[in-house]
């Protein structure tokens, strides 16, 4: 009987220690091989516009860019750029 805890005890302290080690090793030879699944970071920054249909602020990269009578308006998503072009049309 006190084998049988004895085993349990080492199994219930190893395989999660076993566990924790394949996946450090999983995620080294990912890494290695780039092919980590992580997609690069847009460039964020610079100045930022005002959404003219939400009013969120976003950076001129990462902003959706419409020109309307010489001016460039910038909106945070298609969804309000569609949304502003749908109520400029109706004016």
């Amino acid at each position: 009987m006190l084998r049988l805890l004895a085993f349990l005890l080492l199994f219930i302290l190893v395989v999660p220690l076993i566990r924790v080690l394949i996946g450090a090793a999983a995620r080294a030879l990912t890494d290695f091989l780039g092919k980590g699944g992580s997609r690069p970071r847009p460039e964020i920054g610079g100045k930022l516009h005002r959404d003219p249909v939400c009013g969120v602020y976003v950076s001129e990269q990462s902003a959706v860019k419409r020109v309307k009578g010489g001016e460039t308006l910038y909106f945070c998503s298609e969804d309000c750029a569609r949304k502003h072009g749908q109520t400029m049309g109706n004016s």
